[in-house]
């Protein structure tokens, strides 16, 4: 809504939006990690069933379909680039594959070796991929979440941490607003975007340190907004869940007598037929 009055754009579908924003899909991670959460009972299934070499030959067949037919050709068969439920399952079916079998044989320096490599192929690509087309602008394909690369370094660099054990109170701070900054930075970037033009530096040595500076105002300005709102209409939140709850428990109980009856009254209407 913020957003929709500093441009000058807002309206009713744009406050429908931001009231709903899962079933609207205002913020298409979001909506997919309520369906994931929603589906994830039966996905289960696929991993606890399914023999090893068949869940293996299920995720070599989704990665070809989902990442690497994009990769090459540069469309994707769900039209979404990878911002989509289907990246979204491949992408938790790998973890339940990891979960299930992975036993820690790779070695940290090959998992930091594959990260590195799959960052640079990243980089080297859409350079390449930019100076062939003309120089204009950038092009970037090979940095869609469907991109093959960005699934393997996104993996390696998943299975590396996860060789690491230690705690730190400030990552265990930071992650809370996680999701915050994920809600609000398009919001930020457009406030701050009145003030700070990126565009204006594309040519200067120090291009770098702005973009660092600007990522790091707008993850600050998020993680303000976000403990003042917790200070106070955060209080409310709740109260809000109660409420929902309540709405729910309602309409599902009214959709069960409501389903009762239209049951019945078939019934009564077939029996009459066959009279």
């Amino acid at each position: 809504m913020i957003t929709g009055l500093i441009s000058n754009n807002f309206s009713g579908i744009t406050f429908i939006k931001a009231c709903l924003p899962v079933i609207t899909s205002k913020y298409w991670y979001i909506t997919c990690y309520f369906l994931l959460v929603l589906f994830s009972p039966f996905i289960n299934q696929i991993s606890e069933k399914l023999e090893k070499k068949k869940f293996e030959a299920l995720l070599i067949t989704m990665l070809f379909v989902f990442s690497i037919i994009p990769s090459i050709f540069q469309f994707h068969v769900m039209n979404d680039g990878g911002k989509g439920l289907a990246n979204m399952i491949l992408m938790y079916l790998i973890g339940r594959y990891i979960k299930t079998y992975w036993n820690g044989e790779y070695k940290k320096i090959w998992l930091s070796v594959i990260s590195i490599f799959s960052v640079c192929a990243t980089f080297i690509m859409n350079m390449v991929l930019s100076i062939l087309r003309g120089g204009i602008g950038i092009e970037a394909p090979f940095a869609r979440d469907c991109s093959i690369t960005i699934i393997l370094s996104s993996v390696a660099i998943f299975m590396l941490f996860r060789e690491f054990h230690y705690k730190s109170i400030l990552i265990n701070i930071l992650a809370k607003h996680v999701v915050v900054i994920y809600v609000f930075e398009g919001t930020m970037r457009t406030v701050l975007n009145q003030y700070i033009d990126i565009i204006s530096f594309e040519k200067k040595w120090y291009l770098f340190a702005i973009v660092a500076l600007y990522v790091i105002a707008i993850m600050a300005i998020c993680i303000i907004v976000n403990l003042i709102r917790s200070k106070s209409i955060g209080k409310l939140d709740k109260y809000g869940v109660y409420i929902i709850l309540k709405i729910g428990n309602w309409s599902f109980e009214k959709f069960v007598v409501y389903f009762k009856i239209c049951k019945q009254k078939i019934v009564r209407l077939l029996v009459n037929v066959e009279q």
